[in-house]
């Protein structure tokens, strides 16, 4: 409830970071690549994380698991 805007952006971004730190650099990508291209990475095996029947979408059901 105290977390301001700009606090939680903050925690945010640092968290994708971290996210991105461990799985890109766990799968042997180069880790000075293009920053676009890692954050596609980075969305791509967040959706798959979270796509649990692989059918493509990601809906409410499986936000909730």
């Amino acid at each position: 409830d105290n977390c301001k805007s700009t606090e939680y952006s903050t925690m945010k971004s640092m968290l994708l970071d971290l996210q991105n730190q461990k799985y890109i650099t766990q799968e042997n990508e180069n880790p000075n690549g293009d920053d676009i291209s890692r954050k596609k990475l980075l969305v791509d095996q967040m959706f798959k994380y979270f796509d649990a029947d692989s059918n493509g979408l990601v809906d409410i059901n499986e936000l909730t698991q």
